[in-house]
């Protein structure tokens, strides 16, 4: 995707004026991509097909897993392949070339993120997705322009390379594999969606329980053959209601440092927003695990935990953004957290600062 329709035809008046060889492939770098790329789709996974019931995981998520959609984009590629090769483990190996239809919703996501002037930083759905080497995004574009004529994207070998290395990071970030000293990894891993295990000399990755439960679900933004009938409603939700209830459900149940986490944002946001400075230095100060994280660092181990929780779960709604920085819980993060109080006692102030 490129410029709006209007700046297109902007240009194109005025390389009419001026019909020079160079003027024209100008105007050839600013148009889209006349590709129509798919979504993902909801797998049931049969239970035979399940690597894993153990989903349970005693550390925190990644710092570098900020965005959830993307984990639930690779949850439904990951079942897929499940699926159609029959088999509970695939080799990790099989996301070594990118994925053409990961890369293909981030671009038909920036598209719909235009058009829908929601492109400012922190709202974007199409956060944490590998690049398209056609996408409309800085990464593409080339920096240097001349006064009087069209931006220019950098060469397709320039932009492919770029994009390339945004699916290594992604596949390692995401997908994960298994440390020098037999500790698995990953975003799939963290959020004990899935299993990952070293056979031989292969690396395997399967899904869990949880895993495949997800993979089951609806989602109404990526599910999808034609996105130019996505709403803008749709966009800006990214999850359905089950799916959110279902991430609540799921850490409470399995990832306590996260649900550890994320009650006590919700509970010192429930009457007033704070910057993720101060909620970083409250979970420094009620979590041990946050305490352990180094302080030093750009940014901090620490601040970088906070804000990428924080980030994870303003995605799903239970948190929002009233201005940069600052974090405040909306109502469906309250009526969560009301609904875990009823069940268990637990009494709350804000620490001392």
């Amino acid at each position: 995707m490129c410029d709006s329709p209007l700046q297109i035809t902007q240009q194109a008046e005025m390389l009419a004026r001026t019909p020079t060889v160079e003027a024209k492939l100008a105007l050839n770098s600013t148009k889209r991509l006349d590709v129509k790329h798919l979504g993902t789709k909801p797998i049931q996974v049969p239970n035979d097909l399940i690597a894993s019931d153990l989903c349970s995981r005693s550390g925190s998520v990644s710092a570098h897993i900020s965005q959830l959609l993307p984990i639930r984009a690779a949850v439904d590629v990951l079942a897929d392949m499940i699926h159609q090769s029959k088999s509970s483990l695939v080799p990790l190996s099989k996301f070594k070339e990118p994925s053409e239809l990961l890369s293909g919703i981030r671009f038909e996501l920036i598209e719909l993120e235009t058009n829908n002037q929601l492109t400012k930083r922190g709202f974007r759905p199409s956060a944490g997705f590998p690049f398209h080497y056609e996408e409309d995004m800085p990464q593409m574009w080339s920096k240097t322009k001349v006064r009087g004529k069209p931006r220019t994207k950098k060469s397709e070998e320039v932009r492919k390379s770029i994009a390339a290395n945004s699916w290594s990071r992604f596949r390692i970030t995401v997908f994960g594999g298994i440390r020098d000293d037999g500790s698995a990894f990953g975003a799939l891993y963290d959020l004990g969606l899935a299993h990952i295990q070293r056979q031989d000399r292969e690396l395997l990755i399967g899904l869990t329980l949880a895993g495949a439960e997800l993979a089951n679900l609806e989602n109404p933004l990526i599910h999808t053959n034609d996105f130019t009938s996505v709403s803008k409603e749709i966009l800006s939700a990214r999850f359905s209601d089950e799916e959110r209830q279902w991430f609540w459900n799921h850490v409470n149940k399995y990832i306590n440092v996260e649900v550890e986490c994320l009650r006590r944002v919700i509970m010192m946001t429930r009457n007033e927003d704070f910057h993720v400075e101060e909620i970083t230095e409250e979970l420094v100060k009620n979590i041990s695990h946050v305490r352990g994280l180094k302080s030093t660092g750009t940014p901090p181990a620490r601040r970088a935990y906070a804000s990428s929780l924080v980030n994870r779960w303003t995605g799903l709604g239970y948190l929002e953004r009233p201005s940069s920085g600052r974090y405040q819980a909306t109502e469906l993060g309250l009526k969560a957290l009301s609904e875990y109080q009823a069940k268990h006692t637990t009494s709350w102030k804000k620490s001392d600062v």
